[in-house]
């Protein structure tokens, strides 16, 4: 994964970079083990925790996309556009129910880890189980980065917003010149 240098984002690049580069990476990574696991005879037999883990931890990531396209993003989005006090705004905020999918992850990935040997490859695992162990630990990889920037990148750059005192707009001047208004 290349990294960029997240700090040169602003909120909403950092939104795009998640959406258009981390999730299409950690969507490769799950097709990519989805398959190595199902050509895995050893996989096939073996007692399918670690396929309904692996199930619940695809679903999971398919729903927190899902919310953070539909509900997270044009939130923040409002939030930056938004010349009025935000306090209001602020309040409604989804960061709370993303931080608790974020555990809620945290949670599935250290117990697929447990599962998967902490992705020590054993010898006499087949081919494919082997590369899809490995490709596991690459997306656990994926998804700690993914929680990683919205936990110390994004959400702290949405502090900025918050109201102070005398609750006078921020930052950007070009956006108080044309007044948006929201209903």
């Amino acid at each position: 994964m290349q990294l960029i240098n997240l700090d040169n984002l602003d909120v909403l690049q950092t939104c795009d970079y998640i959406e258009d580069k981390v999730y299409k990476e950690i969507e490769i990574s799950i097709s990519n083990v989805n398959k190595l696991f199902n050509n895995s005879q050893l996989y096939k037999s073996s007692n399918g925790l670690l396929y309904s883990l692996f199930c619940k931890l695809k679903e999971e990531v398919e729903f927190l996309k899902r919310k953070e396209i539909l509900i997270l993003f044009p939130f923040l989005k409002k939030v930056v556009n938004h010349t009025e006090c935000r306090s209001d705004l602020l309040k409604s905020s989804p960061l709370e129910s993303i931080r608790k999918n974020h555990s809620y992850l945290i949670d599935i990935l250290s117990r697929l880890k447990q599962l998967a040997n902490n992705y020590v490859v054993k010898h006499e695992w087949d081919e494919e189980y082997k590369l899809g162990i490995q490709n596991l630990h690459e997306l656990d990889q994926q998804i700690l980065m993914l929680v990683n920037v919205k936990e110390n990148f994004l959400f702290p750059k949405m502090d900025a917003y918050k109201c102070s005192g005398s609750c006078k707009s921020i930052g950007k001047s070009k956006v108080e010149t044309h007044h948006h208004h929201h209903h």
